[in-house]
């Protein structure tokens, strides 16, 4: 009788294995897909041909662009709004760069809204590239006081 009974609870341990087993496995095996990528890859993006000239896209470009993890130290420009974005642009120089956000930024962004944006600033940031435009994330900003005169 007891053999009977233990092989009656061995069969169902097994089933339950087989059970569990037969859920688990499928739902790894999706997890693993996804994770690798099999089933999220997309098409890339089609860029549009035309883009207006002060777009993202065209905002951080010059006609010379610096390398990724140029150091800016005490460099005088400007910040503007551009957008949803904040772009500085250097005074000595045509170079612009967006601006990444951080909390730096976010000083810039207060006093920006106080008093406008002809305000000289002095910036020291690390250069970032992506996509032929030049961004920058800003690690020390001084407000210099100085009010910056359009020509």
């Amino acid at each position: 009788m007891e053999a009977i009974a233990q092989q009656k609870s061995e069969r169902r341990m097994f089933s339950q294995t087989n059970l569990l087993v037969g859920l688990l496995l499928p739902c790894v095996v999706l997890l693993t897909c996804v994770a690798t990528g099999l089933l999220a890859q997309q098409p890339p993006a089609q860029q549009p041909a035309n883009r207006p000239p002060e777009s993202p896209r065209t905002l951080g470009t010059s006609a010379k662009l610096l390398r990724q993890g140029a150091l800016l130290k005490n460099v005088s420009g400007t910040f503007r709004k551009t957008g949803v974005r904040i772009a500085f642009h250097q005074l000595d120089s045509d170079k612009r760069f967006i601006v990444l956000e951080n909390l730096s930024l976010q000083r810039v962004s207060n006093v920006l809204r106080e008093q406008g944006d002809s305000m000289i600033w002095r910036v020291y940031g690390t250069v970032q590239e992506y996509h032929s435009a030049n961004y920058i994330l800003l690690e020390r900003v001084i407000l210099t006081g100085k009010q910056h005169e359009e020509k």
